[in-house]
């Protein structure tokens, strides 16, 4: 259609927002000690330590992909081919190891959590991830939420004399 605007999507890591994010990381690394200390033995290997604007996303939203970018910009700043067959399973083997973190784990159970509607569903994933499996929906959805974002659980309630 000669007439139509083709829409290109915007990935996240290139908002202005995000971008101006990552320019701001960049100058507080710059101002920093390391940097004051480093900067002369390393050269200009040194500013890349960050990597790319969608590298620097991929480490806050998608630690996987952050771990995939991140070996395969070592391999390719060592000179070798990242799509050789050795490398590719280094860089594979790398991404399975940081996909079983928490942190990673913790990430893929906040995008199953609409999923999970029955009672004992909820329990399950509770039992799983080791986590109390006992209240109603709304607090075992709860308390999956908030192992999900990181947060501490509560400690239960404190017995008299105990």
């Amino acid at each position: 259609m000669a007439g139509s605007k083709s829409s290109k999507k915007v990935e996240p890591w290139q908002t202005p927002e995000w971008r101006a994010h990552c320019a701001a990381e960049r100058q507080r690394f710059r101002d920093g000690l390391f940097y004051q200390l480093m900067a002369p033995v390393m050269g200009p290997v040194i500013v890349d330590l960050n990597g790319s604007d969608e590298e620097m996303w991929r480490r806050e939203h998608d630690p996987v992909g952050a771990r995939r970018l991140n070996l395969t910009r070592m391999v390719k700043a060592r000179g070798l081919d990242p799509t050789d067959k050795y490398w590719a399973a280094y860089i594979q083997q790398g991404c399975e190891d940081e996909s079983r973190t928490p942190a990673a784990q913790r990430k893929g159970l906040g995008a199953r959590l609409d999923s999970l509607t029955n009672l004992a569903a909820l329990k399950e994933e509770c039992r799983a991830h080791g986590l109390p499996a006992s209240g109603t929906k709304a607090k075992l959805s709860q308390r999956l939420r908030d192992y999900a974002s990181g947060v501490e659980p509560s400690k239960g309630k404190r017995r008299r004399g105990a």
